[in-house]
């Protein structure tokens, strides 16, 4: 893919317009602020979201690869 192509491609991914449909079609979730989320469904802003640390996945980059391979058997 070139690296025009790749940029029209995001630009389309992250129109709001697909990001709606994204969410109406998909049942994705989406943080830009104007998309509606379908009646019923959790606010994004109530979850919780988990902090990634990047230093203590580090860490445990080996144990994380050895369960990988035990769970998914690849």
């Amino acid at each position: 893919m070139s690296p025009i192509a790749a940029r029209l491609f995001q630009h389309y991914l992250f129109a709001p317009e697909t990001q709606q449909a994204i969410c109406d079609v998909g049942g994705l979730r989406s943080f830009y602020p104007t998309v509606k989320e379908k009646s019923g469904r959790r606010p994004l802003r109530e979850i919780k979201l988990m902090n990634d640390d990047p230093v203590a996945i580090a860490e445990q980059s080996e144990y994380i690869k050895a369960r990988y391979i035990q769970i998914f058997r690849v």
